[in-house]
């Protein structure tokens, strides 16, 4: 069985996101990324399913 998770980094939550000075993007230096909660539950959900399945790879 293979087995895929996506993950998606997030802005820390205390970080304090600013537009760029045209308004048209947020302005993303010095912002630090994460992975967000539900991102390391998925993964380590997948980890438990590929000990409990022989064979089995995670992506």
């Amino acid at each position: 069985m293979e087995i895929a998770v996506l993950i998606k980094p997030v802005p820390e939550a205390e970080t304090r996101l600013r537009a760029r000075a045209d308004g048209t993007q947020l302005d993303a230096e010095g912002v630090k990324f994460v992975l967000a909660g539900y991102d390391e539950s998925a993964i380590e959900q997948a980890l438990l399913l590929r000990e409990a399945t022989p064979g089995s790879k995670v992506r």
